[in-house]
Protein backbone atom coordinates (compact mmCIF):
# COMPACT_ATOMS: atom_id res chain seq x y z
CA UNK A 1 0.00 0.00 0.00
CA UNK A 2 0.90 3.67 -0.22
CA UNK A 3 0.67 4.30 3.52
CA UNK A 4 2.15 2.29 6.36
CA UNK A 5 -0.03 0.98 9.17
CA UNK A 6 1.42 3.63 11.49
CA UNK A 7 0.46 6.43 9.07
CA UNK A 8 -3.04 5.01 8.57
CA UNK A 9 -3.48 4.78 12.36
CA UNK A 10 -2.52 8.41 12.76
CA UNK A 11 -4.76 9.88 10.05
CA UNK A 12 -7.74 7.77 11.14
CA UNK A 13 -7.25 8.64 14.82
CA UNK A 14 -6.45 5.03 15.70
CA UNK A 15 -9.44 3.69 13.78
CA UNK A 16 -12.02 6.21 15.04
CA UNK A 17 -12.49 7.41 11.48
CA UNK A 18 -11.90 4.34 9.31
CA UNK A 19 -12.90 6.02 6.04
CA UNK A 20 -9.73 7.95 5.29
CA UNK A 21 -11.13 10.15 2.46
CA UNK A 22 -13.83 11.53 4.81
CA UNK A 23 -11.42 12.39 7.58
CA UNK A 24 -7.85 13.17 6.70
CA UNK A 25 -6.60 13.85 10.23
CA UNK A 26 -3.16 15.32 10.69
CA UNK A 27 -1.11 15.05 7.51
CA UNK A 28 2.31 16.37 6.70
CA UNK A 29 2.39 19.96 5.46
CA UNK A 30 4.06 20.02 2.08
CA UNK A 31 5.63 23.06 0.46
CA UNK A 32 5.73 23.75 -3.26
CA UNK A 33 6.72 26.77 -5.31
CA UNK A 34 6.18 27.80 -8.90
CA UNK A 35 8.30 29.42 -11.58
CA UNK A 36 7.54 30.97 -14.93
CA UNK A 37 5.53 33.90 -16.32
CA UNK A 38 3.11 35.74 -14.06
CA UNK A 39 -0.48 36.77 -14.69
CA UNK A 40 -2.29 39.73 -13.18
CA UNK A 41 -5.70 39.81 -11.52
CA UNK A 42 -7.53 42.98 -10.56
CA UNK A 43 -9.54 42.69 -7.35
CA UNK A 44 -12.85 44.45 -6.78
CA UNK A 45 -10.92 46.88 -4.57
CA UNK A 46 -8.78 47.82 -7.56
CA UNK A 47 -5.64 46.16 -6.18
CA UNK A 48 -3.52 44.18 -8.66
CA UNK A 49 -2.29 40.76 -7.54
CA UNK A 50 -0.14 38.28 -9.42
CA UNK A 51 -0.37 34.53 -9.88
CA UNK A 52 0.84 31.73 -12.11
CA UNK A 53 -1.44 29.49 -14.18
CA UNK A 54 -0.20 25.93 -14.62
CA UNK A 55 -1.82 25.93 -18.06
CA UNK A 56 0.61 28.63 -19.26
CA UNK A 57 3.70 27.59 -21.17
CA UNK A 58 6.83 27.76 -19.04
CA UNK A 59 5.06 27.55 -15.69
CA UNK A 60 6.43 24.77 -13.49
CA UNK A 61 5.77 23.50 -9.99
CA UNK A 62 8.64 22.45 -7.74
CA UNK A 63 9.13 20.88 -4.32
CA UNK A 64 10.39 23.52 -1.91
CA UNK A 65 11.11 20.89 0.69
CA UNK A 66 11.14 17.20 -0.21
CA UNK A 67 8.29 15.36 1.57
CA UNK A 68 9.48 13.88 4.83
CA UNK A 69 6.84 11.15 5.23
CA UNK A 70 7.05 8.95 2.17
CA UNK A 71 7.33 5.29 1.35
CA UNK A 72 10.16 4.37 -1.01
CA UNK A 73 11.48 1.13 -2.44
CA UNK A 74 14.92 2.01 -1.14
CA UNK A 75 15.81 3.19 2.33
CA UNK A 76 18.64 5.17 0.73
CA UNK A 77 16.05 7.34 -1.05
CA UNK A 78 14.34 8.21 2.24
CA UNK A 79 17.69 8.95 3.87
CA UNK A 80 18.65 11.21 0.97
CA UNK A 81 15.50 13.33 1.26
CA UNK A 82 15.06 13.52 5.02
CA UNK A 83 16.24 16.43 7.13
CA UNK A 84 16.93 16.54 10.85
CA UNK A 85 13.69 15.94 12.76
CA UNK A 86 14.71 18.47 15.44
CA UNK A 87 14.74 21.31 12.91
CA UNK A 88 12.07 20.16 10.47
CA UNK A 89 9.23 22.29 11.90
CA UNK A 90 11.47 25.35 12.09
CA UNK A 91 12.53 24.90 8.47
CA UNK A 92 8.89 24.63 7.37
CA UNK A 93 7.99 27.80 9.27
CA UNK A 94 10.86 29.68 7.62
CA UNK A 95 9.84 28.44 4.16
CA UNK A 96 6.23 29.45 4.74
CA UNK A 97 7.23 32.98 5.80
CA UNK A 98 9.64 33.43 2.90
CA UNK A 99 7.10 32.31 0.32
CA UNK A 100 4.47 34.72 1.66
CA UNK A 101 7.06 37.51 1.70
CA UNK A 102 7.93 36.78 -1.92
CA UNK A 103 4.32 37.29 -3.04
CA UNK A 104 4.02 40.41 -0.90
CA UNK A 105 6.97 42.00 -2.74
CA UNK A 106 5.75 40.75 -6.13
CA UNK A 107 2.42 42.53 -5.56
CA UNK A 108 3.87 45.62 -3.85
CA UNK A 109 3.60 48.98 -5.59
CA UNK A 110 6.94 50.74 -5.21
CA UNK A 111 8.62 53.73 -6.88
CA UNK A 112 9.69 52.81 -10.42
CA UNK A 113 13.28 53.85 -9.75
CA UNK A 114 13.53 51.00 -7.22
CA UNK A 115 12.38 48.30 -9.67
CA UNK A 116 15.83 46.69 -9.80
CA UNK A 117 15.87 46.54 -5.97
CA UNK A 118 12.45 44.91 -6.01
CA UNK A 119 13.52 42.27 -8.55
CA UNK A 120 16.79 41.54 -6.74
CA UNK A 121 15.10 41.28 -3.32
CA UNK A 122 12.49 38.87 -4.69
CA UNK A 123 15.32 36.81 -6.18
CA UNK A 124 17.12 36.76 -2.82
CA UNK A 125 14.01 35.60 -0.98
CA UNK A 126 13.54 32.80 -3.56
CA UNK A 127 17.18 31.84 -3.26
CA UNK A 128 16.75 31.54 0.51
CA UNK A 129 13.86 29.07 0.40
CA UNK A 130 14.97 27.23 -2.75
CA UNK A 131 18.14 26.28 -0.87
CA UNK A 132 16.03 23.80 1.13
CA UNK A 133 14.97 22.08 -2.10
CA UNK A 134 18.55 21.15 -2.98
CA UNK A 135 18.99 17.42 -2.53
CA UNK A 136 22.62 16.47 -2.04
CA UNK A 137 24.29 13.22 -0.96
CA UNK A 138 24.65 13.04 2.79
CA UNK A 139 28.13 14.13 3.87
CA UNK A 140 28.11 13.12 7.53
CA UNK A 141 30.07 9.99 8.35
CA UNK A 142 28.98 10.03 11.98
CA UNK A 143 26.47 11.87 14.17
CA UNK A 144 26.86 12.88 17.80
CA UNK A 145 24.36 10.91 19.90
CA UNK A 146 23.53 10.40 23.57
CA UNK A 147 24.15 13.23 26.00
CA UNK A 148 26.59 14.93 23.62
CA UNK A 149 24.03 14.98 20.81
CA UNK A 150 21.38 16.29 23.22
CA UNK A 151 23.68 19.05 24.50
CA UNK A 152 24.54 20.19 20.96
CA UNK A 153 20.89 20.32 19.88
CA UNK A 154 20.02 22.19 23.10
CA UNK A 155 22.36 25.03 22.07
CA UNK A 156 21.32 24.83 18.39
CA UNK A 157 24.72 23.46 17.42
CA UNK A 158 25.05 20.91 14.59
CA UNK A 159 25.56 17.31 15.53
CA UNK A 160 27.04 16.41 12.16
CA UNK A 161 28.03 17.97 8.83
CA UNK A 162 24.55 17.64 7.33
CA UNK A 163 22.99 19.52 10.23
CA UNK A 164 25.67 22.18 9.86
CA UNK A 165 24.63 22.76 6.23
CA UNK A 166 20.93 22.78 7.20
CA UNK A 167 21.46 25.25 10.05
CA UNK A 168 23.40 27.57 7.74
CA UNK A 169 20.44 27.66 5.35
CA UNK A 170 18.08 28.26 8.28
CA UNK A 171 20.26 31.05 9.68
CA UNK A 172 20.38 32.73 6.25
CA UNK A 173 16.56 32.70 6.18
CA UNK A 174 16.30 34.08 9.73
CA UNK A 175 18.84 36.82 9.00
CA UNK A 176 16.96 37.96 5.90
CA UNK A 177 13.59 37.97 7.69
CA UNK A 178 15.03 39.93 10.62
CA UNK A 179 16.71 42.44 8.27
CA UNK A 180 13.39 43.10 6.53
CA UNK A 181 11.81 43.88 9.89
CA UNK A 182 14.67 46.08 11.05
CA UNK A 183 14.41 48.08 7.82
CA UNK A 184 10.88 49.03 8.91
CA UNK A 185 11.74 49.69 12.55
CA UNK A 186 14.87 51.76 11.86
CA UNK A 187 13.57 53.46 8.69
CA UNK A 188 16.40 52.33 6.44
CA UNK A 189 17.06 54.57 3.44
CA UNK A 190 18.16 54.01 -0.13
CA UNK A 191 20.71 56.68 -1.04
CA UNK A 192 20.57 57.63 -4.71
CA UNK A 193 24.33 58.23 -4.91
CA UNK A 194 25.11 54.75 -3.55
CA UNK A 195 24.85 51.57 -5.65
CA UNK A 196 22.89 48.47 -4.71
CA UNK A 197 24.85 45.82 -2.83
CA UNK A 198 24.42 43.52 -5.84
CA UNK A 199 26.19 46.01 -8.12
CA UNK A 200 29.36 46.76 -6.17
CA UNK A 201 32.10 45.42 -3.91
CA UNK A 202 32.42 48.78 -2.18
CA UNK A 203 31.73 49.20 1.53
CA UNK A 204 29.26 51.99 0.73
CA UNK A 205 26.13 50.44 -0.73
CA UNK A 206 22.39 50.18 -0.28
CA UNK A 207 21.27 46.82 1.20
CA UNK A 208 18.38 45.23 -0.68
CA UNK A 209 16.36 44.96 2.52
CA UNK A 210 16.20 48.77 2.70
CA UNK A 211 13.46 48.57 0.08
CA UNK A 212 11.12 47.38 2.85
CA UNK A 213 11.07 50.88 4.33
CA UNK A 214 9.40 52.12 1.12
CA UNK A 215 6.43 49.77 1.31
CA UNK A 216 3.06 51.34 1.98
CA UNK A 217 1.84 51.14 5.58
CA UNK A 218 -0.64 48.36 4.77
CA UNK A 219 2.10 46.20 3.25
CA UNK A 220 4.40 46.88 6.20
CA UNK A 221 1.67 45.63 8.52
CA UNK A 222 1.19 42.55 6.34
CA UNK A 223 4.92 41.86 6.48
CA UNK A 224 4.96 42.10 10.27
CA UNK A 225 1.99 39.74 10.48
CA UNK A 226 3.72 37.23 8.18
CA UNK A 227 6.86 37.10 10.29
CA UNK A 228 5.01 37.23 13.61
CA UNK A 229 6.39 40.57 14.80
CA UNK A 230 4.61 43.67 16.11
CA UNK A 231 4.18 46.55 13.72
CA UNK A 232 5.97 49.60 15.18
CA UNK A 233 3.39 52.28 15.87
CA UNK A 234 4.65 55.56 14.32
CA UNK A 235 2.95 57.63 17.06
CA UNK A 236 4.80 55.66 19.76
CA UNK A 237 8.08 56.21 17.92
CA UNK A 238 7.46 59.97 17.71
CA UNK A 239 6.65 60.05 21.44
CA UNK A 240 9.85 58.15 22.20
CA UNK A 241 11.87 60.53 20.01
CA UNK A 242 10.36 63.52 21.84
CA UNK A 243 11.28 62.02 25.22
CA UNK A 244 14.79 61.20 23.99
CA UNK A 245 15.26 64.74 22.62
CA UNK A 246 13.96 66.25 25.86
CA UNK A 247 16.37 64.16 27.94
CA UNK A 248 19.24 65.16 25.65
CA UNK A 249 18.42 68.88 26.04
CA UNK A 250 18.16 68.52 29.83
CA UNK A 251 21.53 66.78 29.97
CA UNK A 252 23.04 69.55 27.84
CA UNK A 253 21.65 72.22 30.15
CA UNK A 254 22.84 70.36 33.18
CA UNK A 255 26.27 69.96 31.66
CA UNK A 256 26.45 73.67 30.81
CA UNK A 257 25.63 74.76 34.38
CA UNK A 258 28.30 72.48 35.78
CA UNK A 259 30.97 73.74 33.38
CA UNK A 260 30.26 77.40 34.19
CA UNK A 261 30.79 76.93 37.89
Amino acid sequence: GILTQEQIARITEEGKHPTVPRYSGKLEKIYLHSSGPLREHKKSSGAIVHYRDLQDEGVKLHWTLPPQEIEALSGDTIKLLEISEEYCDEVKQAISKLQKLEWLFIDAKLPEKYQSYQEDLIARIRQCYEAFAEVEPKKAKSTATGWMGFALSLFFLPRDLDEKILLQKLNNAKYLINSLYMAIVDHWKIYDDWPSETKTDSTDYNPLEALTAYLCEEDKKKLCKIIGRNYPDPSSEEEFDDIEESEWKNSELGGTSVRTM
